[in-house]
């Protein structure tokens, strides 16, 4: 038997392993699982994820390397796990307050709060997704493209907000809305070398005086 038919019959055999052991109790698969993933970001976060692998992830989930492999296939699916979670939480919160009747600021205040409350209650896993952002962006996968198109239509959302509020005159119209976005996602990523949910600051005080810093400077006198 070659070493590629060799790698083949094993992966297969670890894909019927994972299935078997889906079925037989779903829900603590599940969890496990999602144990795996929190480890795994912790790791990534403290690690990077090029130095990391899975044998540093097993031992931090008090594991082998072994029985990683019944619940993901690879270092990169846990990766993009990690980072999907985040994603896919800030762009459909961002799509829903869009749609409301809210004037632009309270919708910016909005998604800055919920990006922090993100950032907060997944904790590390943001870090990692921000951290890990060139390796993402740079990278030419399926899973890449989706990630890079998530962010930028979270950015399109904040920014089609930001030209609402130009356009019905409550923010001003001397900074122009792609530069304005820039800097609420650059003091939003920031966030990352410094916020820690246990830090003195919660990310409903870090989010306040977001809004108002970015806000605040942004808002045109209507008087």
């Amino acid at each position: 038997m070659t070493d590629k038919k060799r790698r083949e019959t094993s992966s297969s055999q670890l894909g019927r392993r994972r299935k078997t052991a889906r079925a037989k109790d779903q829900a603590a698969y599940a969890a496990r699982r999602e144990e795996l993933i929190a480890h795994a970001a912790e790791v990534f976060s403290k690690e990077g994820y090029d130095r990391t692998t899975l044998s540093d992830i097993a031992e931090r989930a008090g594991t082998d390397r072994a029985s990683v492999y019944y619940y993901v296939s690879s270092k990169e699916e846990l990766f993009q796990e990690v980072c999907s979670g985040m994603l896919e939480q800030n762009l459909a919160a961002a799509e829903e307050i869009a749609m409301r009747d809210n004037a632009p600021r309270e919708k910016l205040e909005l998604i800055i709060a919920h990006h922090m409350s993100t950032h907060e209650r997944g904790f590390p896993q943001w870090s990692v997704l921000v951290q890990e952002m060139r390796r993402i962006t740079g990278a030419d996968t399926t899973w890449t493209r989706d990630a890079v198109e998530k962010m930028r239509r979270y950015e399109a959302i904040v920014r089609s907000i930001l030209e609402d509020g130009i356009a019905d005159g409550t923010i001003r119209a001397d900074v122009p809305s792609r530069l304005a976005m820039n800097a609420i996602f650059g003091m939003l990523n920031w966030t990352h070398r410094w916020f820690r949910p246990d830090g003195q600051y919660n990310a409903a005080q870090v989010a306040a005086a977001f809004a108002a810093i970015t806000l605040d400077g942004l808002s045109k006198d209507t008087e």
